[in-house]
């Protein structure tokens, strides 16, 4: 079962100045627009940090003790959600605070805690109405819920489903999302593609395997509506099927042909493909020598962009608003660091290095 874990870890920051001259910052001529947001952990505590691009101004938006992670902006850039774990309840919650207000005052953002152990990413909407996102149970048991962020209430997506769904994804216009999961067979650890409306109805197979042992999954909608990037792996090890190889796929969704965009082992982190803003990129990690190597490509060539990148493991990634950079956390023993790459001119610089004892994750770039 594919599974995303979150980190448990500790902060040692405390706030230095208000989002707002984050913000400022970024306005008064940085390279590149928004802000970054991130994890900032130590031992047995974690808090959710934001920065300008340039790595100047770093500002704490989380208030509570415990574990907070998987920060994730709205497409108007202006909230930041994120999980909170209660170390107290042993429950999870959905925050979210309004970077816009002069005080940072995070909300409970749902009125649905769990006791779920692993979670995926924060999907927002593009209208900003709604938040998907999954989680595992102790039973490795994958459910998607939707958030509705006007009233504040969570629901499965899927009433009563035995089957494992996972890793949704928007379509650019917020009307469906795409997932992956193992129906028919909630017996057969075989996934394939499905597209459903907003509301989870309306299901539609998109990839079908027929259970001879391939794995689609971590899909990615292209910001023009008119793709879906997605990994695919061989579940039986070894085993040569009709219908590969590994690697990264597209799937036009008019022609409905299926198309290898790059042959290679899935990352053990279980990263999806993340489609650059304006669509022309498509960047993801790929395993090398049991370190996660970023890789860049144009997505209408095929064709992989010659970076020059830092050695290290690479955990997450996150494209700047404009499509001109991407940030990445790097972990290189005892190392942890997050760098912005520049991808017309290939300039690497380091925007955030953890202090000793911590470690920083979970990178997510976006704000106005």
């Amino acid at each position: 079962m594919i599974q995303i874990k979150y980190h448990r870890f500790v902060l040692l920051f405390t706030i230095l100045v208000g989002l707002s001259l984050v913000l400022s910052a970024c306005a008064r001529g940085d390279a590149y627009p928004g802000a970054i947001a991130y994890q900032k952990v130590l031992n047995t505590d974690s808090q959710i940090f934001v920065m300008d691009p340039a790595g100047a101004v770093k500002t704490r938006v989380s208030t509570e003790g415990g574990w907070n992670f998987m920060p994730s902006w709205s497409a108007d850039g202006e909230t930041l959600a994120y999980y909170y774990f209660n170390p107290g309840t042993q429950m999870t919650l959905v925050y979210a605070v309004d970077v816009t207000q002069p005080e940072l005052l995070p909300e409970m953002l749902t009125d649905r805690a769990t006791f779920d152990t692993e979670f995926g990413p924060l999907k927002w909407s593009p209208t900003g109405e709604a938040i998907l996102y999954y989680t595992l149970d102790s039973l490795a048991n994958a459910d998607i819920y939707k958030v509705n962020v006007v009233n504040g209430t969570a629901s499965d997506i899927f009433e009563d489903a035995i089957y494992h769904d996972f890793t949704p994804d928007w379509s650019p216009d917020g009307s469906q999302f795409v997932f992956a999961s193992n129906r028919p067979d909630k017996e057969i650890p075989i996934f394939d593609l499905y597209i459903a409306d907003e509301n989870g109805e309306n299901l539609v197979q998109l990839t079908d395997n027929n259970n001879d042992g391939w794995v689609d999954t971590l899909p990615a909608w292209s910001p023009d509506g008119a793709t879906i990037a997605f990994w695919r792996f061989n579940y039986i090890e070894g085993e040569d099927f009709e219908g590969g190889p590994e690697g990264v796929w597209i799937l036009d969704l008019e022609s409905q042909e299926e198309s290898l965009l790059y042959e290679a082992e899935i990352p053990s982190g279980e990263n999806p493909p993340v489609w650059s803003p304006d669509g022309k990129y498509l960047a993801f990690l790929e395993d090398i020598n049991a370190e996660h190597t970023l890789r860049v490509i144009e997505s209408a060539s095929g064709e992989l962009v010659d970076l020059s990148v830092v050695a290290g493991d690479k955990r997450a990634i996150s494209w700047s608003p404009d499509s001109q950079a991407l940030v990445f956390s790097n972990y290189s023993d005892p190392d942890a660091q997050m760098f912005i790459l520049d991808i017309q001119s290939g300039e690497l610089t380091e925007v955030l290095e953890a202090d000793t004892g911590a470690t920083i994750g979970d990178p997510h770039w976006g704000g106005n």
